[in-house]
């Protein structure tokens, strides 16, 4: 939620985001069935940024950032502080099994750099009144959405004019103009180098200022019996050629 403390501070946002070992979640939970992702731009897409590395975990570089802005252990108990509030936030998630396990993780690697993440499990729906009202320190969830329309969740999700819309998607209070200028050149782009530089662009101020920390892709994975023939699965894991099956 960027409109409350500790996450309405950029270097908090990067600095835990930099905490967090995405890798290491994806080969353990997802027994490595899943991409590190860096926006709302997948790898696979014709206008994903090759040139846009995903944060890797570096401790050094997080603490550094949460002292720049004013977090540090005064006491020795080894949870941060600043001006006598420890770093502290509730981390609201749904009562599925994968997202609990993350979440766990999460926990586990924050408390690495002095920050302290209290797990609140609900009820998916509960949890999603929460999310939607924004009534939330910090969110675990996930987003669905067509992959191939590349404009419409960073507009959705991120640009400023839904910010402060009841129960729009901007259901984390992005507010950022140099954000919205980029999604909306990016959108309006009528070709494919123009768009991806764009998009790139886009995907780095996003792993800069980390108004949301960006996990994975689930690979999307299907079960098919050996004599049905033809079966092709997209990026989205639409099954396009179901038309064209035929059992052997």
């Amino acid at each position: 939620n960027n409109r409350r403390p500790p996450f309405d501070d950029v270097r908090v946002r990067r600095g835990l985001a930099l905490a967090l070992d995405r890798q290491e979640i994806i080969d353990a939970l997802l027994y490595g069935q899943g991409q590190i992702a860096t926006s709302t731009v997948p790898p696979w897409h014709p206008l994903y940024p090759d040139d846009v590395e995903p944060l890797t975990r570096d401790l050094a570089g997080a603490r550094q950032l949460l002292e720049e802005a004013g977090w540090t252990d005064t006491n020795g108990d080894g949870v941060l502080d600043n001006d006598g509030q420890p770093l502290e936030f509730e981390l609201l998630t749904s009562d599925d099994a994968l997202r609990r396990s993350v979440s766990e993780v999460i926990q586990a690697q924050l408390r690495d750099v002095g920050a302290r993440a209290n797990i609140r499990v609900t009820e998916f729906q509960t949890m999603l009144a929460a999310h939607r009202a924004r009534e939330f320190d910090a969110v675990f969830t996930n987003w669905v959405l067509d992959n191939f329309q590349v404009a419409s969740a960073p507009n959705a999700l991120m640009h400023s004019a839904n910010a402060a819309v009841e129960n729009s998607a901007n259901r984390s209070s992005v507010a950022i103009p140099e954000l919205d200028a980029l999604i909306e050149r990016a959108a309006a782009a009528t070709d494919q180098a123009t768009a991806q530089q764009l998009w790139g662009d886009f995907t780095r101020l996003v792993q800069q200022t980390q108004p949301m920390t960006f996990m994975f892709w689930l690979n999307e994975m299907a079960g098919v019996r050996q004599e049905v023939e033809g079966v092709e699965m997209d990026p989205r894991g639409e099954l396009r050629t179901i038309r064209d099956w035929s059992v052997r």
